[in-house]
């Protein structure tokens, strides 16, 4: 009987062991973003309009990113409209799930996911980002300028 309830006790641990979720996300607002975030994998989180901003916030990350914003990003000299696509759960939410797709997901030769993006420079009004772009089987890195008043923030892993 001892065996037993070993047996149930090990399985029973086990399985709500690998049941759990993960979180290795993190979320600094764009005025909170200093030198210290330099090389570091991120993802970006676009303003929804021009008053969509955040400051000093401390709650649950799925309310300030529940939306699926558009944003318009030059890569490579070309106009791209994005939307950013989170999977943020209620027990899981990990920063290589985070990403953004072209508009045109159903147009297989204009469809673009950006995968990992890591942050390589900051400036006043400016952000350059390396990112990974991911066009059907081919896969390049591109450096990106965006505009600072276009973001909420940014995602990392914590």
């Amino acid at each position: 009987m001892l065996k037993a309830k070993v047996i149930l006790f090990l399985l029973f641990t086990y399985g709500v062991a690998f049941s759990q979720g993960g979180w290795d996300i993190v979320y600094i607002p764009i005025d909170s973003i200093d030198s210290t975030y330099l090389l570091k994998e991120i993802r970006i989180d676009f303003k929804s309009n021009e008053n969509d901003t955040v400051y000093n916030y401390h709650g649950p990350i799925v309310l300030l990113i529940s939306g699926r914003d558009t944003i318009n990003l030059n890569i490579d000299g070309e106009a791209i409209s994005f939307i950013e696509e989170w999977k943020i759960y209620d027990d899981e939410a990990l920063l290589r799930e985070q990403y953004l797709i072209s508009t045109h997901p159903d147009d297989q030769q204009k469809y673009i996911e950006i995968k990992e993006m890591e942050l390589k420079q900051i400036k006043a009004d400016y952000i350059f980002v390396t990112a990974k772009i991911h066009e059907g089987n081919r896969e390049k890195s591109t450096k990106i300028k965006i505009q600072k008043d276009l973001i909420k923030g940014i995602l990392i892993k914590g």
